[in-house]
């Protein structure tokens, strides 16, 4: 190999080691910040407790859901919660830091047809005044079977007609398609006589759900049927197609912020950095700093 030639590999070897050297440093960093982020995310969730009006308690499944990131709004990492009754999907949580703007928040949906109070620390935070879901039924389609194995593929194919997309708010004219994740996010068989089978499936960008959409078989008296429900997990616009047919569009919530910070409304965000104890706030400064 003429020694021009043999200069250059060796040269561009030595780029190649150097980068991969940087990325590994980077995922590290970035990795060891999002364990922290995660850890104050499972302390904060234990914080919340969720009742009925008749004082009954929603429980929460013990893990999160997901742990997610997303690069895209430099270091976002969170995690997604959800609390049930009967095992019914009613309240879903998604606690994250972005960490490039030192933001700690909580996203708040429900996933209920009634109402519920969620404390903090035994203080009452979010009370939706109205349900969160708005069921429909999903023509031409098989009905569901006696088999829980094969429902489950059925709404695996159910949520596949689905696709959505959103407008961020920075640019309204904008179309952002979203990832439909392969597995739902909670799969459930409720103690309901009503209910046969149901599961939360999260449209996400990056791996962050932005739009959710609960799948149910329900028991009828003509048999069992399939609805099903889009819920906001963004407080831009989004819109929902099934078979290439608009089904659901909803309008941006914020800015401005006012909006998505009422706690009588089915979509609610929650400001934590002002409420997290001191030292966890200071634990993640001194992950970013570093």
């Amino acid at each position: 190999m003429p020694a021009k030639q043999t200069l250059y590999v060796k040269c561009l070897a030595m780029l190649v080691a150097l980068a991969a050297h940087s990325v590994r440093a980077q995922d590290s960093e970035e990795t060891s910040l999002g364990r922290l982020v995660h850890e104050i995310c499972d302390e904060e969730a234990d914080r919340y407790t969720v009742t009925m009006p008749d004082g009954v308690a929603l429980s929460r499944v013990p893990r999160s859901l997901l742990r997610w990131s997303k690069a895209t709004q430099g270091s976002a990492f969170g995690d997604t919660y959800i609390w049930t009754h009967q095992g019914c999907a009613e309240a879903i949580v998604s606690i994250y830091a972005v960490t490039s703007k030192r933001i700690f928040d909580a996203e708040f949906q429900s996933l209920s047809d009634e109402t519920f109070t969620m404390h903090r620390d035994g203080i009452p935070k979010w009370s939706p005044a109205k349900p969160g879901v708005e069921f429909r039924p999903i023509a031409d389609i098989r009905p569901p079977t006696n088999s829980a194995t094969t429902r489950l593929g059925q709404m695996n194919r159910i949520a596949r007609q689905f696709r959505a997309e959103f407008s961020p708010h920075t640019a309204p004219d904008e179309i952002s398609r979203l990832r439909l994740l392969s597995k739902p996010l909670y799969r459930y068989e409720s103690t309901n006589e009503k209910i046969l089978d149901g599961a939360v499936y999260g449209f996400v960008d990056s791996t962050d759900p932005e739009l959710l959409l609960v799948i149910e078989a329900r028991r009828t008296d003509a048999g069992s049927t399939w609805v099903y429900s889009p819920a906001r997990s963004r407080h831009d616009q989004l819109r929902l197609y099934y078979r290439d047919e608009l089904v659901w569009d909803v309008p941006r919530l914020a800015p401005p912020w006012g909006n998505i910070r009422n706690p009588d409304r089915p979509y609610f965000n929650l400001q934590l950095a002002r409420l997290l104890p001191p030292d966890q706030w200071q634990r993640i400064q001194e992950a970013i700093d570093r």
